[in-house]
């Protein structure tokens, strides 16, 4: 899952910068992209 993997990212601590570019509302389908960007915002700052 999108979960796993990206916990196993942050457990090697080699993340320096965090980057969430082309979130286009234009063609965001019920908001899925922009849903997702403030996921991985979320689950970056508070795991």
């Amino acid at each position: 899952t999108f979960e796993a993997i990206f916990k196993h990212i942050q457990e090697t601590g080699k993340i320096k910068l965090l980057d969430i570019a082309e979130c286009n509302p234009k063609f965001d389908l019920d908001n899925r992209t922009a849903k997702l960007a403030a996921y991985i915002v979320y689950q970056y700052l508070f795991s």
